[in-house]
C-alpha cells in the first residue's frame, strides 16, 4: 500500500477462555492501517508520507470471587505505532503544511483493576497502570527516549458508601485517591524541531509525581439527586501538561462543584 492506493490486510484475532468458575484467560491480536494523511508531503516537499501502521497484542485475565463480590482483572499490552509524522512548524510557530517523521512509537504496560464490595452498601475500586513509551527508529527523537509527560506510574482508589436506613437514608459519601508519578516534560531530541522550544541533545527535566485526593456528597429525594463535589482536598501542586512552546499547566487548585439531577 502507498500513498496513492494499494491493498493491504488488517488480521484480528481473539480468544476467551474458561478454565474455570468466573475466571476468564483472553488474548488479541489487531492490526490498523490509516491512509490518512498519507499523501502529506515532507519537509523536501516531493516525498509522500505513506500510510501508518498500529500492531497491538493484548492478554490478561478477568475473574469474580465470593460470589461476585470480588472482580480482580489484569491486563498485559504491547502496542507499536509505526511511521508517525508531526506537522512541521516555521519560526514563529506557525504551520508550514508540510510533515516531519517521529518514527515509531512503542507502548508497553499493565493494567490492574480491582473492584468489590467489602461490606454491605460500601462499593471499592482501585487500579494501577504501569507504562513504557518509547520511540525508536526515529530521526529527531533519541532511541528508547519517552514521549513528554508520559509517566510510568498511575493509580487510583475510590470508596462509596450508600445510607440504606434510619434518617440518612438516601444520603451516599465518596472518598478518591488518584497517583500519577513521575514524568518528562519534554522530548529527548537529536535535532532542533521547528517552532519547538527544546534543548537539542539535552535529556528533559523530569516533573515530581503528585496525589490528589477527592470527595463527593450526595443525596437523593424522589427523583432529585443533588451531589456535591470536593476536588483536590489537600490543594496539591501538581504539573500535568507541558507545550513545547516551554508552557506548564498546574492542576486545579482546591475547588468544589455542586450539580442537580432530576430524573423524568
Amino acid at each position: 500500500v502507498s500513498a496513492t492506493g494499494g491493498d493491504v490486510i488488517d488480521p484480528l484475532f481473539g480468544v476467551i477462555v474458561t478454565p474455570f468458575g468466573d475466571f476468564n484467560l483472553f488474548a488479541s491480536y489487531t492490526t490498523t492501517t490509516s491512509l490518512r494523511g498519507a499523501g502529506n508531503l515532507l519537509e523536501d516537499k516531493i516525498t509522500s508520507v505513506g500510510p501508518t501502521r498500529e500492531k497491538q497484542f493484548e492478554t490478561g485475565f478477568k475473574s469474580e470471587w465470593f460470589e461476585n463480590h470480588l472482580r480482580f482483572n489484569a491486563t498485559y499490552f504491547h502496542t507499536m505505532n509505526n511511521n508517525l509524522t508531526y506537522a512541521a512548524l516555521d519560526d514563529t510557530g506557525n504551520n508550514t503544511g508540510y510533515y516531519i517523521k517521529a518514527g515509531n512509537l512503542k507502548r508497553e504496560g499493565l493494567e490492574l483493576e480491582l473492584t468489590g464490595k467489602p461490606v454491605k452498601n460500601l462499593d471499592a475500586v482501585l487500579g494501577y497502570s504501569y507504562l513504557d513509551a518509547s520511540y525508536h527508529d526515529s530521526p529527531y527523537y533519541h532511541e528508547g527516549s519517552s514521549p513528554m509527560n508520559t509517566a510510568n506510574h498511575t493509580a487510583n482508589g475510590w470508596l462509596n458508601y450508600a445510607v440504606s436506613r434510619g434518617a440518612l437514608r438516601n444520603l451516599s459519601f465518596g472518598l478518591g485517591v488518584y497517583y500519577v508519578g513521575e514524568r518528562p516534560f519534554a522530548e529527548y531530541t537529536y535535532a532542533v524541531l521547528p517552532g519547538h522550544n527544546i534543548q537539542v541533545n539535552t535529556p528533559p527535566f523530569m516533573a515530581d509525581p503528585y496525589t490528589t485526593v477527592n470527595a463527593q456528597a450526595g443525596y437523593r429525594i424522589d427523583k432529585y439527586q443533588i451531589k456535591l463535589f470536593l476536588n483536590n482536598l489537600l490543594d496539591v501542586t501538581g504539573y500535568t501538561a507541558y507545550y513545547r512552546g516551554g508552557y506548564l499547566n498546574p492542576t486545579d487548585p482546591r475547588n468544589f462543584a455542586i450539580s442537580i439531577n432530576y430524573q423524568f
